[in-house]
């Protein structure tokens, strides 16, 4: 009894997840999901506005259509040409091969195929850690988020294409363990979450229609479990006083000075060292799903001591809300009022949304030559692809609204300026973390009298 108990001790320190450090340059390799990269954009603002200090570099390195096998054939020249301190690998949706569960597949074959999918992607799973952690990276392995096969829709589905995908997550736990790598469970808990919500709407989705791809809510939902996996700080700052007493009871993660109140009113200066996390509109409906603002979003501001009736919060002589004395005296949570500090992080978020773009444009480069490149010799020529790429144009065309029939022009739109893209995006990236810098807040409140 005591081995197992160390044995299970030594795994769930192996799979302990560590957030990221100083300095970081974070990888995130996968498939079409990571392409999206919504949750990893999540996770970039997030460490921007609560660690300003704590300068982290996130890389895009997913590729449409991809799997573990398919990320072996591009590694040198898409993963560790970029050197990265962190890498996240989240694979799977394709290596699952989703087609073999359609309805008609017999029984018997589907387990054969499932069991083959299953030893594949372990082996080649086991391959990328050790490659990663052969150039110095910090490996993290991500179980994939779901397939949708429970969500109420006409159309196909493939049924026990999700149980298939929790096995690959359970294979990549494993291969944390064995390998020292971390792991970050993201399955399990959409899954579980998901079906959750369904019990009260069955046309419910995580997902999307396709049953494959996150929305903009279901990669947030991805990046709090991500988070909440890292154990990073859910705390903004918090700010406790006391009106009665002229005191501070309680200040963490910022600094409180120039303090003077009455029972009526209560005036000082408010230095956070982070900002709240500006939630998007698109993820928003998660705040209803996920408790985001409670666990990992608290800009907690409390006052005691106040004469009864109804205050005027002013942050930087703007009117933020009324609180009446009981709330205050139990604590707001300033993260979901529009604060100057909001805002503030509104424009960091508006600065990062241009270098993902940018980034999203770069993407385009590699997507293609993965797909096109063969034994070309790299690094590419526009002049050198270009008969394989308008084979591959003619091919697409041939197909009506065929996905990809807009990535010949990028590529070649793109490929002249890639040189120019990493300066401009990394330009982007300080101008977002001067952005970022907390400021000092001067805040009031003043009883309202009838």
């Amino acid at each position: 009894m005591r081995f197992l108990t160390l044995l299970v001790c030594l795994v769930t320190t192996l799979n302990a997840a560590e957030p990221f450090k100083s300095g970081d340059s974070w990888i995130a390799v996968g498939d079409s999901i990571s392409t999206n990269g919504v949750y990893a954009q999540n996770i970039e603002l997030f460490y921007l506005t609560r660690y300003p200090d704590r300068p982290l570099a996130y890389i895009n390195a997913g590729i449409p259509g991809d799997t573990a096998n398919g990320v072996l054939k591009r590694f040198d020249w898409d993963v560790a040409y970029a050197k990265p301190t962190v890498a996240t690998v989240m694979l799977g949706m394709n290596d699952v091969n989703r087609g073999k569960y359609a309805a008609d597949q017999d029984q018997p074959k589907l387990e054969a195929r499932h069991a083959a999918t299953i030893a594949t992607y372990d082996k080649n799973l086991r391959e990328i850690t050790a490659r990663l952690q052969g150039i110095g990276s910090r490996v993290v392995l991500l179980s994939p988020t779901p397939f949708d096969d429970t969500m109420r829709k006409d159309g196909t589905n493939l049924p026990g294409c999700n149980d298939a995908l929790a096995e690959f997550g359970r294979r990549a736990r494993v291969i944390a363990a064995e390998t020292g790598a971390e792991f970050i469970d993201l399955h399990t808990p959409m899954t579980t979450l998901n079906r959750r919500l369904q019990s009260k709407s069955p046309e419910f989705t995580l997902i999307s229609g396709d049953r494959i791809h996150p929305g903009q809510p279901g990669h947030f939902v991805a990046a709090y479990y991500f988070l909440q996996a890292q154990g990073v700080r859910g705390t903004v700052a918090i700010a406790h006083l006391d009106a009665a007493t002229s005191s501070v009871r309680r200040a963490e993660n910022c600094i409180i000075s120039d303090f003077t109140s009455t029972e009526r009113s209560v005036q000082f200066t408010y230095s956070a060292d982070a900002l709240p996390f500006p939630v998007s509109p698109e993820a928003a409906p998660a705040l209803d799903w996920v408790p985001f603002q409670t666990e990992l979003n608290r800009e907690e501001f409390r006052v005691q001591g106040l004469a009864p009736g109804t205050y005027q919060l002013k942050i930087d002589d703007q009117n933020i809300a009324t609180f009446d004395a009981d709330d205050l005296a139990r604590g707001v949570n300033l993260a979901e009022f529009p604060t100057p500090q909001l805002a503030q992080a509104r424009k960091v978020l508006e600065l990062l949304q241009k270098r993902w773009f940018l980034i999203g444009k770069i993407r385009i480069i590699p997507m293609v030559e993965h797909h096109l490149g063969g034994d070309l010799p790299r690094p590419f020529t526009l002049e050198a692809i270009e008969p394989a790429l308008a084979t591959w144009e003619a091919q697409i065309a041939a197909t009506p609204n065929h996905w990809q029939r807009n990535h010949p022009a990028e590529y070649r739109e793109q490929k002249p300026v890639a040189a120019e893209r990493p300066a401009q995006a990394a330009a982007l990236l300080e101008e977002a973390r001067a952005a970022a810098e907390p400021k000092a807040r001067r805040i009031s409140l003043s009883l309202l009298v009838n």
